[in-house]
C-alpha cells in the first residue's frame, strides 16, 4: 500500500474498471449497491447487492455495470512483488 500499511478499505462508484491486477495485496469487494459483472482472469461473476468477491493476488480483474462497491485490500507491504 502506499503508506506501508497491512490494509487499506474504500468506499467507491463503478461504471467500466479497467483490467487490472495487484501483486501484493489480496482484494474483497463488497456489493453495496447497483448490478453487473467481475470478471477474473477466464471466469464471469454476476454482481448485485449483497455479494462479496474475493479477488487473490495477482488474478486479472474488473467489475462492469452501475455499482457503489466497498473494497478491501489486504497485504504486506513486505512481500516481494
Amino acid at each position: 500500500m502506499a503508506d506501508g500499511a497491512a490494509g487499506e478499505v474504500h468506499h467507491v462508484q463503478i461504471q467500466d474498471a479497467k483490467l487490472h491486477y495487484h501483486a501484493r495485496t489480496d482484494e474483497f469487494y463488497y456489493i453495496i449497491d447497483g448490478q453487473g459483472t467481475m470478471v477474473l482472469d477466464d471466469e464471469t461473476i454476476e454482481l448485485h447487492k449483497g455479494v462479496v468477491v474475493y479477488v487473490p493476488r495477482g488474478v486479472k480483474h474488473k467489475a462492469i455495470g452501475n455499482l457503489t462497491v466497498l473494497t478491501a485490500l489486504v497485504g504486506s507491504p513486505y512481500l516481494p512483488a
